[in-house]
């Protein structure tokens, strides 16, 4: 075989190989970020257990050697990647077998720990940032997307991302497009404005809080409730001290007219029903419903047998010894 396709086909073996074992953004994250969180329980556990007395400051002082010793790291390590020790693992619940993940990835980077743990806790405490964020460039901060960790929309400005809104596209998983999904109810690239049928309850440069309006309200509303709309829907009727009221329907002539129909008013609306004991057939007219009319039939008669079990019956045999007694 020529060696220009054999170089080919390894070229292409090799990166369909690289596609199989690449992890999604968000999966690869989220096990940088449950490996930090079970290796920070065992630091706290390492520390109580030796030392447990209140004081935190003075435990950190006595930790001395310790703190930064092999048979700390050691004992860490056997705590890391134990979801059974997290108080909440439900953020972790998408990610399979993720202890035997967890426990493959202290493998690859133990020595990564190892750099933090005995040389850069002190003046780097934050595992999550040094290890997930700087290190293994699996994670973004808060408010940040994408592979360069960009900020999410509003972040730039020292506001929450979306402004507290909505959800940032691939927030803090270095992925995403950085666009908001607004929150229902709000609109806008940053979801810091009111949405068409909303109201902004509260609303300065910095928050905003939207409510939705009244039904009745045919284009927006200024305020809450029937009053504060702007027009009045179909179905709908200005009214000087109620806002938009309803409009009952069936009370106007001309509503519901074919035989054996009845009005049913609704909000906004109404329908047309056939009354008790009718159904509509196939030429939507109301006809008798013969299994209705068995069910009334049977529920009077019912009724009537249970009104004549109550009447108390005659003893002809007392009614004969009392007129003897007579």
């Amino acid at each position: 075989m020529d060696s220009v396709v054999i170089h080919s086909l390894t070229i292409v073996w090799l990166l369909s190989l690289g596609a199989a074992v690449s992890l999604p953004a968000k999966e690869r994250c989220f096990q940088c970020k449950f490996l930090v969180e079970t290796f920070k329980i065992g630091m706290e556990q390492t520390k109580k257990a030796h030392f447990a007395g209140g004081n935190t400051d003075w435990e950190e002082r006595k930790l001395g050697k310790f703190a930064t010793s092999e048979t700390r790291f050691i004992e860490v390590l056997e705590s890391t990647c134990r979801k059974e020790l997290l108080a909440d693992s439900t953020e972790f619940e998408f990610i399979k077998d993720i202890k035997h993940k967890c426990h493959t990835l202290v493998e690859k980077h133990e020595e990564t720990l190892e750099d933090w743990f005995f040389h850069k806790q002190e003046k780097q405490p934050d595992l999550m940032h040094y290890f997930c964020f700087s290190e293994l460039r699996s994670c973004c901060p808060t408010g940040h997307f994408g592979v360069a960790c960009e900020p999410c929309p509003a972040v730039s400005k020292n506001l929450p991302p979306c402004f507290g809104r909505g959800q940032c596209d691939g927030e803090g998983i270095r992925d995403g497009s950085g666009k908001c999904k607004c929150d229902h109810g709000y609109v806008g690239s940053m979801c810091s404005n009111c949405d068409a049928h909303f109201y902004p309850v509260y609303q300065n440069d910095t928050a905003i809080e939207c409510a939705e309006c009244f039904d009745g309200c045919g284009s927006g509303c200024t305020a809450a409730g029937p009053k504060g709309c702007r027009s009045c829907r179909s179905g709908y009727i200005w009214d000087a001290e109620e806002g938009c009221k309803d409009i009952d329907e069936c009370l106007e002539n001309g509503k519901c007219t074919k035989v054996n129909e009845i009005c049913v008013n609704s909000i906004g609306s109404y329908r047309c029903e056939c009354g008790e004991g009718y159904r509509r057939n196939e030429n939507q007219e109301c006809e008798i419903d013969i299994e209705a009319q068995k069910s009334i039939s049977n529920t009077t008669n019912e009724s009537n047998d249970k009104e004549s079990a109550t009447v108390p019956s005659v003893d002809s045999e007392a009614i004969t010894a009392g007129h003897s007694e007579l």
